[in-house]
């Protein structure tokens, strides 16, 4: 089944016309990722968990992808949204104004997450930089 609204694709290693990580939306490279400790840190992995040996992209699968139970693949494009909003200018220009769009169908499954990383999580008020 695919989703029926936009998504964010991470993209961490070159592929062809992607030399470094970013993140993607419909195709569309919108943001390089120049530092992917600050990302993983964004998305709440710490020191801590590293040193009892989780690499952070497992980290990232055990948190939002693993448990679909949880509702945390929302809380993942949420987080997503929020890092953009808060480090992208060039994603608020481009999609600042659409947003709600973007965050509305995750709403819902992120009030019904149980997970520690995306209760604790404030977003920011998705207006324009």
């Amino acid at each position: 089944m695919t989703a029926e609204y936009s998504q964010f694709t991470l993209h961490l290693k070159p592929s062809p016309g992607i030399d470094t990580p970013c993140i993607e939306l419909d195709g569309d490279a919108i943001h390089s990722i120049t530092d992917l400790n600050e990302f993983y840190k964004y998305l709440g992995y710490s020191q801590e968990i590293g040193l009892s040996g989780i690499l952070p992209e497992e980290f990232v699968w055990d948190t939002y992808f693993k448990d679909s139970v949880k509702n945390c693949a929302s809380c993942y494009q949420l987080h997503i949204i929020d890092f953009l909003l808060r480090y992208s200018k060039t994603f608020a220009k481009k999609y600042g104004n659409q947003c709600h769009k973007l965050i509305t169908p995750h709403t819902a499954s992120k009030a019904q997450c149980s997970a520690k990383t995306c209760k604790a999580r404030k977003f920011v008020n998705p207006s324009p930089i």
